[in-house]
């Protein structure tokens, strides 16, 4: 958590959706990534 978060609890909503967006977007590299591995095996 940073210090903004812990100051300001009612940014706790936004700093969740950030998360979740970041974890999609890594879930979406590695399935791209598992993808070119899968074709070129």
């Amino acid at each position: 958590m940073t210090d903004a978060s812990a100051s300001d609890p009612f940014d706790f909503p936004a700093d969740l959706i950030k998360a979740q967006k970041e974890a999609a977007d890594a879930h979406a590299k590695l399935h791209g990534l598992v993808a070119v591995v899968a074709r070129t095996a």
